[in-house]
């Protein structure tokens, strides 16, 4: 049997590689993840909503199908550092391509094309890494150390982001948007996740004690009938239909304020971003380091947040209304994923929880990746309407107010 190194003893080293990880890959995110860049972006080049939603899709379509996969082949490997590595690897060259064929190879048609074609790749690759990362997370801690070292992990991510988010701002306001620009920024982005990624090389972890592997529609067969007699997990999944509800905000609120509210594409590219984490590092303050306040209170701050961001979307379209909207969007968002990694692990009652964490997105995609694709149908079909963008809003407010109801039905603390 191999010998276990004392996780304490390497807590400040783990949280500093993990933490220097984030960081670079928080400086490259505005650019092409969480982004109203990328919705910027996508409306110079005269796409329609239902192609901005299409990116959705793709996306939650690879979250929800690759990590069953990815999960399963790592699941033997008693040690998950290579194949954290490697696994991001592969969304970080994919951004760095599209930058390189935006500026070299580039000829003035199917930039839509174009884009797709790698953003497929880098939503295929970060699929990838998710089950693997996540579990990987809170496998190089004890289990009392899980949530400080994620708060702080967090905390440098989302400085990363609002550092990323400032030099958008500053090159909007600088430079013409094109695609010569738009590559720059992806080959920039490419190369910071490159060597984020490659920080993980400095982590300490301690070998998985591995026991036979069931084949591949057997082991998720077993973990999926957990799943189902889990009362907590599947008011959860019910709940959480809410994330989605802000997901979707983040998509389009941009595409609103610039098309219908006409505020200034440096300000939605840039100072939006900067408010969004703004409100995720006052999200990872709030929930990872207030140890007092329960787990269910911590959520419902969450859920919260969501609602008072899509009451001020249907009712102004004031630019600071749009201000505080960007700070509750990012306190959402950052604040379900934060808890999402320790309330699942804890909820599933499993020493690695990769299995939920790659069969629960698949649950989900009927919802996270149809709507998406129904909201860019919706605002197209009814664009003659002058408020099509707050009437969105307010099915996304009231979806939002029913997933208070499973919510309160989930016992958090046991």
């Amino acid at each position: 049997m191999e010998k276990k190194v004392n996780l304490d003893k390497y807590f400040a080293l783990n949280t500093f590689s993990i933490s220097l990880s984030e960081f670079l890959w928080g400086v490259g995110i505005p650019v092409i993840l969480e982004s109203t860049f990328l919705t910027v972006f996508l409306t110079y080049i005269k796409v329609t909503n239902f192609q901005i939603s299409i990116t959705s899709f793709i996306f939650t379509l690879s979250m929800a199908i690759v990590p069953f996969f990815s999960a399963y082949i790592t699941a033997q490997m008693k040690y998950k550092k290579p194949a954290t590595i490697i696994s991001q690897y592969i969304p970080s060259l994919s951004v760095l391509l599209l930058g390189i064929n935006l500026i070299f190879f580039y000829k003035g048609k199917y930039s839509y094309e174009i884009f797709l074609f790698y953003y497929t790749f880098f939503a295929i690759g970060l699929s990838s890494t998710v089950p693997i990362w996540q579990n990987y997370i809170t496998k190089i801690y004890n289990p009392d150390k899980v949530l400080k070292g994620i708060s702080i992990m967090m905390f440098f991510q989302n400085t990363g982001k609002i550092i990323g988010g400032l030099l958008i701002t500053f090159l909007m306001a600088k430079y013409t948007l094109n695609e010569k620009f738009a590559g720059m920024l992806f080959i920039f982005t490419g190369i910071l996740f490159f060597l984020g990624s490659s920080s993980f090389i400095l982590t300490k972890e301690n070998p998985d004690e591995l026991t036979e592997r069931k084949p591949f529609f057997s082991y998720y067969l077993f973990y999926f009938k957990q799943i189902i007699k889990n009362k907590n997990i599947l008011y959860y999944l019910l709940q959480d239909i809410e994330f989605n509800m802000a997901v979707i905000s983040l998509i389009f609120y941009a595409k609103y304020a610039v098309e219908v509210c006409k505020i200034n594409v440096a300000i939605v590219s840039g100072i939006f971003v900067i408010l969004n984490f703004i409100g995720a590092i006052s999200a990872n303050f709030t929930l990872g380091f207030l140890e007092k306040i329960s787990l269910k209170l911590r959520y419902l701050f969450v859920k919260v947040a969501t609602v008072i961001s899509l009451v001020l979307l249907i009712l102004s379209k004031n630019i600071i209304a749009f201000y505080i909207v960007s700070i509750l969007l990012g306190f959402s968002r950052s604040g379900r994923i934060h808890l999402y990694i320790p309330v699942v692990k804890k909820l599933s009652h499993l020493n690695d929880a990769s299995p939920y964490y790659a069969i629960l997105p698949f649950i989900m995609l009927p919802f996270s990746s149809l709507l998406p694709i129904f909201s860019g149908i919706f605002l197209d079909k009814f664009s003659y309407l002058n408020n099509v963008y707050t009437q969105l809003f307010l099915i996304f407010l009231i979806i939002t107010l029913i997933s208070f109801i499973p919510f309160a039905k989930i016992d958090f603390e046991n």
